[in-house]
This record gives structure tokens, sequence and C-alpha cells, in this order.
């Protein structure tokens, strides 16, 4: 079972392979890494993706991208053992768009800072991807 989670198809490599846990992202977009945490127990792996836009050349100092706060994501990923006993790589993910839909209850929308800061100690960002969801 994939347990991608997101907006469109998972994009596919060269090979035809499909790469489970990185969003779509349109033409020209590009995801940049800039944090990872693992959980205490290492099970899960968690990384921060800012995704900057198509090169825009405005100001004519030469092509500026631009970073993309609602598509930035944190994913996490683990390995569970198949039914026939292979290991196979699953992740998640939740973009920064998706996170501000989920205020909770009385509490206002989170920032992108905040969403940029959030970490495995405290529970907010295991919380946020749902990995209580993960048996």
């Amino acid at each position: 079972m994939d347990a991608t989670r997101g907006a469109g198809p998972p994009p596919v490599d060269p090979a035809g392979e499909a790469a489970p846990g990185t969003p779509f992202l349109p033409a020209g977009y590009e995801a940049q890494a800039v944090r990872s945490d693992r959980d205490p127990a290492g099970r899960f792996s968690y990384e921060l993706c800012r995704v900057y836009g198509p090169p825009d050349d405005r100001g004519g100092r030469g092509p500026v991208r631009q970073l993309d706060e609602d598509r930035t994501y944190w994913s996490v990923s683990w390995s569970a053992v198949s039914a026939g006993g292979d290991v196979r790589p699953h992740s998640r993910r939740v973009s920064y768009a998706e996170a501000r839909k989920r205020p909770g209850a009385g509490r206002t929308p989170m920032s992108f800072a905040r969403f940029s800061e959030l970490g495995v100690r405290g529970g907010a960002l295991p919380t946020l991807l749902s990995v209580q969801d993960i048996a």
C-alpha cells in the first residue's frame, strides 16, 4: 500500500518507477532539502523541503527562483515489511498550504516560520504527519 499523501500523482523517475513521498511539482519548480531529523527510536526520518518556483529574470540580475511557501513541505519516511516479506520504503508529506488548513479548535493558522521550525521532540511534527496511524 502506498502511504503517499498530497495533491496530484507522484512523479515518475526516468526508469518509470514512482517516487513515493515526493510531491508532484509543476514544471520548473524545484524542492531543496533544508532540515532533517529522526525520531528517538530511529524508525522515522523527517525532512523539510523548501520549494522554489521557476527561474524569473526580473530585475536584470539573472534568473532567480522565488520561494513558494505553500508548496514547501515536511515529509516522513519509514520502511515496512510487505506480506511477501520484502522491505519497502514508504513516505507521506504535508505542505504548508495543507498544514495551514488544520488550525485546530480555537487556534490561529500556523505561520510559515512555525511550520519551518517544527521538530520531532514535542510531537508537533509527528502529529502533523499522522505517524500515529502507521502500524
